[in-house]
C-alpha cells in the first residue's frame, strides 16, 4: 500500500491529534495547579523557555512563529526580575 494514500494520511493525522491532546491535557492541568500566589515573572519565563524548547519539534514556519513569541515572553518576564 502506498504510504501517501489519503486514507493512510488521514488516519495518521487523526492518531497524531489524539496523541497530542492526550499529552496536552496533563500538562495543562499541571500548569493550572500552580497556586496563583506562586506565579511570578520568573515562573512564566521558565514556562516560556520550556515551551520554546518543545517548539523545536514543529515544522519550520510554526516553529519560527512559536519560538519568536515564546522567546519574547521569556525576555519580557525576565525584565521584571
Amino acid at each position: 500500500m502506498d504510504m501517501h494514500h489519503p486514507a493512510v494520511e488521514a488516519a495518521a493525522q487523526a492518531w497524531l491529534e489524539r496523541a497530542s491532546t492526550g499529552a496536552m491535557l496533563p500538562a495543562a492541568q499541571a500548569i493550572k495547579a500552580i497556586p496563583a500566589h506562586l506565579v511570578t515573572p520568573a515562573v512564566l519565563a521558565g514556562l516560556a523557555s520550556a515551551l520554546s524548547t518543545l517548539a523545536e519539534g514543529l515544522g519550520p514556519a510554526a516553529r519560527e512563529i512559536a519560538q519568536a513569541y515564546l522567546d519574547d515572553l521569556h525576555d519580557d518576564m525576565c525584565g521584571f526580575a
